[in-house]
């Protein structure tokens, strides 16, 4: 019975480190998965909001009025994934343009699926005062929220002979937070089933380590 009791108590010491362990390596992999990722998109979505700008000067050298060069820089847009809309400085949509974001409102990730579901759909409305409330600085990052990890934008003012205009790149965070969800769920189906597993195995092998202790007690 003593020997039982050890068995238990060290099977149940050796669970209790691993899943300290265990909890920290997934916590540690989790948030440096979601930094990275979100650090890699911002990065993106900028770059390609800079692109724009830079397209947009281009047609400004050839184009009638600012109003023109900014439909035209709109129409030519074809980055997947990614929307822009444009808005002059009282808030008005001047032009939007579209590489499959502002078209649908289902991700690539949730099209492989049989069972596709809706995504939410951007909510032009409240971005649209989202990116009247910037006045500074130039560039701003932040996210729209929904119900499934909502909207990335890069906005980004930008001063014409007309006057101010707002730049938003848009880009959906639905297929971001999806994967994010899986890697959770991995982890808590996966830590549990370790722990269990190292639970029994560490109690047969304290009952093979104490063996020669239980016969020479005998």
């Amino acid at each position: 019975m003593i020997f039982r009791s050890v068995r238990a108590r060290l099977a149940l010491w050796h669970t209790a480190v691993l899943a300290v362990l265990l909890t920290g390596f997934a916590l540690t992999a989790y948030v440096f998965l979601e930094r990275s990722t979100a650090a890699r998109a911002e990065d993106y979505l900028a770059s390609a909001a800079a692109g724009f700008v830079t397209d947009l000067a281009a047609e400004r050298t050839d184009a009638p009025s600012d109003s023109a060069a900014i439909e035209s820089a709109a129409s030519e847009f074809r980055v997947r994934d990614l929307g822009v809309l444009i808005f002059d400085h009282e808030g008005r949509r001047i032009a939007d343009g579209s590489g499959g974001l502002l078209r649908t409102s289902t991700s690539p990730a949730r099209k492989r699926h049989r069972s596709a579901e809706s995504e939410p759909a951007l909510d032009t409305e409240r971005l649209r005062q989202a990116v009247m409330q910037s006045v500074a600085p130039k560039t701003r990052e932040f996210t729209l929220p929904d119900a499934e990890g909502g909207y990335r934008v890069s906005l980004l003012l930008v001063q014409l002979r007309s006057g101010l205009y707002r730049v938003a790149m848009v880009e959906s965070r639905h297929a971001e937070d999806e994967t994010l969800q899986e890697a959770r769920l991995a982890c808590m189906i996966a830590i549990p089933v370790m722990l269990f597993a190292a639970g029994v195995g560490g109690y047969f092998l304290a009952k093979r380590s104490l063996a020669p202790v239980a016969v020479i007690s005998e």
